[in-house]
């Protein structure tokens, strides 16, 4: 998979161009201590991340999880878990199996399983999920829909 990318890191420009992978892979070992924060464990699986202090612009499309501590704009496809973290700002439709939502989203959210908004979660517009966890002081403006049947064709 090609993308076409622009990275910064604290206000520079790091990188424009074409490339093939462009996130820190990291490999963690177990421990109770997750990507996220301390709430959930972490597997000891491999996953991409976007650190605080940088910025992307464009699509991104994984089979591994992906935790998003950065800004990112665009679409995020991933066929594992994406998890925004506190300082996490995604502009752009999410489309992945599950998530845990701690910063900030505005865009599509379209969740296979299982979508957790924490209570510093702001997102901002519509929600496809088959289930969804709101913890207290988490901010939603949207609509959800959380119906497992697939709508049906309209006839003419």
């Amino acid at each position: 998979m090609l993308a076409k990318v622009t990275i910064f890191s604290q206000n520079k420009k790091l990188f424009f161009g074409q490339t093939n992978f462009f996130f820190l892979l990291r490999k963690e070992k177990n421990q109770t201590k997750d990507m996220a924060d301390k709430s959930s464990t972490n597997s000891g699986i491999i996953y991409n991340m976007l650190a605080v202090g940088s910025k992307i612009k464009g699509d991104f499309i994984a089979d591994s999880n992906f935790r998003i501590d950065g800004i990112f704009e665009g679409n995020i496809q991933c066929s594992g878990k994406v998890i925004v973290g506190a300082t996490g700002n995604v502009i752009g439709n999410l489309i992945c199996s599950t998530a845990e939502i701690m910063g900030t989203v505005q865009g599509t959210l379209t969740i296979s399983e299982m979508l957790s908004l924490k209570s510093t979660a702001k997102v901002t517009g519509d929600i496809k999920t088959k289930v969804l966890s709101i913890e207290p002081k988490a901010y939603f403006s949207g609509t959800c829909d959380m119906s497992t049947e697939k709508p049906e064709p309209e006839s003419k």
